[in-house]
């Protein structure tokens, strides 16, 4: 079912792509969110593609109302770049894919051929599921796999739970203390190495890893594998794992949950590794990687902030940059959850948030690439890391290309000081000003001092002096007043700062200075 409030759009997708090639079929459409939900009942359709935003009800809305009953209905939505908030909501609602506006039919071609594909894979997941209820006495392995697999997935039915329970013998006591690991082979090259099943006749890894598993290794999609591990007994095996993976010949990586107790916790423990898994994306991570050990990290360091992302992209150096990018990049991980996402969903919630803050800060600059170069990039990369390491490169090359074509940062910095050196008697915020120049106050203030040898407080605070000074020799300007003339509320706070910086009262400066005066004439 197509719905879009633009007929033309209709109208083009249904042309340009080879529906029955694909053995697909436009069975509906509709022009607003509230009659694709009166038509969806009527011919239930397995794909929706809509556009997000439509009068009436848009299409996150209309995609909720619809998953609530038929959860298996793949969503496909249309997107412009000013829907990035709403390409956010719509990844973490399960979208299948978001195709930018105007969409590219080739785009649109391969992203319905994926999504049949899936289709026929999941109905071909439901008659394995019927078929392993027939054979589940006579292939314990099979029913092992697969059930485990919907246990981590938490979308395993009562009927596989007994089935499970069944084909264990009632042994539930095996899963009282175990952890789930995720061993990743992508990195190995060569398709004999990719394309293998786990056993013990393949790697010395794989030997010595299968010695502590409770049943047979699960694959999993992109080269890895799912093992459950033994932990009645302690982590004796960690030393040894960890002197084998470190090996330089070896290019695999291992992601590990916490210590789980018993079958219900499966789909926690999956997602856990999971996470786990993604925290490899970051250059120099150890082979190892523990849930635990990233839990426990400060929380603070999982915060990201918009104005330290800018800060970095404009006056940071490529440290700057990348540890900016890494910290949105786990603040995308941790909102999302492990085991709901795949990379390319990553790699799209990090363009948005990155492209948007470009196009913001950087709306004029002829360096930055098209939206639609950098989507073909990403669309092009598999892995966590290879879109995280793109996304760096092409932040730090618009830092450095901006950095050139604008004004020397000591300019910049100058046409602040003449800011101040005109409205000191007035509240001058550090804070404002800092954010004038999309920089942290901790970052302005260091280099504030670095270009003029004094902090910004004592900047401030040596002119209201100096002013103060010129007005004492005013005999006809009332001392009390003088204090509210360069910018201090309190008169007495004011005595005691002019007395710290000059060493003397105002009183007695006056004095000393019509003395001086008087003699001059004389």
């Amino acid at each position: 079912m197509i719905v879009d409030d633009e007929w033309i759009v209709r109208q083009g997708i249904k042309m340009t792509i080879p529906w029955l090639d694909m053995h697909c079929q436009v069975v509906a459409e509709a022009d607003n969110g509230l009659d694709a939900l009166r038509i969806f009942h009527e011919v239930l359709p397995d794909i929706v593609l809509t556009d997000i935003r439509m009068p009436g009800m848009d299409g996150l809305s209309l995609m909720r109302e619809i998953r609530e009953q038929y959860p298996t209905v793949t969503a496909i939505f249309l997107t412009g770049f000013d829907d990035f908030s709403y390409a956010q909501e719509a990844i973490k609602i399960g979208a299948f894919e978001l195709i930018l506006k105007p969409s590219d039919p080739e785009d649109l071609r391969r992203v319905v051929g994926e999504a049949t594909r899936q289709i026929t894979i999941q109905r071909q997941q439901i008659d394995y599921r019927r078929s392993l209820e027939n054979h589940q006495k006579t292939n314990q392995p099979f029913v092992l796999e697969k059930v485990l697999y919907r246990l981590m997935m938490d979308n395993a039915s009562i009927k596989e739970v007994n089935l499970l329970y069944k084909a264990l013998e009632g042994r539930l006591e095996l899963f009282d203390d175990y952890r789930i690991a995720i061993l990743d082979y992508s990195k190995v090259e060569g398709d004999s190495a990719r394309t293998r099943s786990l056993s013990p006749d393949h790697s010395i890894i794989d030997s010595f890893l299968m010695q502590h598993a409770l049943t047979e290794a699960i694959a999993l999609e992109d080269h890895s594998y799912a093992i459950l591990l033994n932990e009645s007994g302690g982590s004796k095996w960690r030393f040894r794992m960890k002197e084998l993976m470190e090996h330089k010949d070896v290019a695999v990586t291992l992601s590990l949950s916490h210590v789980h107790h018993g079958l219900l916790t499966l789909g926690q423990a999956y997602a856990e590794a999971c996470l786990a898994h993604f925290y490899h994306a970051f250059p120099d991570h150890p082979p190892i990687i523990d849930y635990e050990v990233i839990h426990n990290e400060d929380r603070s360091s999982l915060e990201w902030n918009e104005r330290e992302l800018v800060e970095a992209m404009k006056w940071g150096d490529d440290q700057a940059v990348r540890q900016a990018l890494q910290d949105l990049y786990k603040s995308v991980l941790w909102d999302l959850g492990g085991r709901k996402m795949k990379q390319k969903q990553i790699g799209i919630q990090l363009l948005f948030v990155v492209y948007h803050l470009l196009n913001l800060h950087f709306r004029e600059f002829e360096g930055l690439p098209e939206l639609k170069q950098v989507m073909d990039e990403v669309n092009g990369k598999r892995s966590c890391k290879a879109i995280l390491e793109w996304l760096e490169n092409m932040v730090t090359q618009v830092n450095s290309q901006y950095i050139k074509s604008k004004l020397p940062i000591k300019n910049e910095m100058e046409e602040v000081r003449d800011y101040i050196n005109t409205h000191f008697t007035e509240e001058v915020k550090m804070y404002e000003l800092a954010s004038g120049l999309h920089m942290s106050e901790s970052s302005f203030s260091k280099l504030f001092k670095k270009q003029f040898g004094i902090s910004f407080v004592d900047y401030i605070t040596e002119l209201r002096i100096n002013k103060a000074k010129e007005l004492l020799l005013d005999p006809e300007i009332r001392i009390g007043e003088i204090a509210r003339m360069v910018g201090y509320t309190e008169t007495r706070y004011f005595s005691q700062l002019f007395k710290k910086v000059t060493g003397e009262t105002q009183q007695t400066f006056r004095m000393k200075v019509q003395k001086l005066h008087y003699r001059a004439e004389k």
